[in-house]
């Protein structure tokens, strides 16, 4: 059994719309370059094109998510303008300023949070205690360095925390799975790769270590 196959079992697509597709022999790669019409032909319920069309995106190769994101904005183009309906017309108009404004922009909104470590476990801080997640605006060529300078303004304003002062501490960054950011990487570089909407990161910061004992 396919993944596919699988899937559309698993949220319970008729069985005879699941054979039928494996007769066609419709794959995931087939499927992201099907329009909503042709795919409606196969799938009838609008729930279950959503769910599929999702799945293989998140399936496909970076370059083929790009070409499928593509065509499925192309495709919403045409059918606003095929309605006739003005409204739609001026929606349309408003989505290409918004991609075009949106790939201009010299800066790009993150979202940072903060890690402590704390001996042998790292706890995030929460809001109550000076932590939780901020949104910042930073420029989309900004390293890493910059990233914990703009953190550590938010986190340590004035240089102060309710853990104590900046002075006491080191920090690194990391990303949204907790690995440690990489120093030559800007931020256009990691939204080309991932393609996500917003980037997570998180300022880590642990007292510093003077022979053998810790800052408190």
């Amino acid at each position: 059994m396919s993944e596919l196959e699988d899937f559309l079992k698993r949220h319970n697509v008729p069985e005879e719309v699941v054979q039928n597709i494996i007769a066609e022999q419709i794959s995931e790669e087939v499927i992201n370059m099907m329009s909503d019409t042709e795919l409606k032909t196969f799938l009838p319920a609008y729930g279950h094109r959503k769910l599929v069309r999702e799945f293989c995106l998140m399936r496909a190769p970076s370059t083929s998510k790009q070409e499928a994101s593509k065509q499925s904005l192309l495709e919403k183009i045409r059918t606003q303008i095929f309605r006739g309906n003005k409204n739609d017309e001026e929606s349309v108009v408003h989505t290409k300023k918004k991609i075009k404004y949106n790939s201009e922009k010299s800066t790009r909104n993150i979202e940072m949070g903060w890690l402590h470590e704390d001996g042998n476990k790292i706890v995030q801080v929460r809001s109550k205690k000076g932590g939780g997640t901020r949104k910042l605006t930073v420029e989309k060529s900004a390293m890493k360095q910059e990233l914990i300078e703009a953190a550590q303004k938010v986190f340590f304003p004035n240089g102060f925390s309710p853990k104590g002062n900046i002075e006491d501490f080191d920090f690194d960054l990391l990303d949204f799975k907790h690995n440690e950011y990489p120093p030559d990487i800007s931020i256009s570089q990691i939204l080309n790769s991932t393609k996500v909407k917003v980037l997570r990161f998180y300022l880590k910061s642990e007292r510093k270590n003077i022979n053998g004992m810790y800052i408190i």
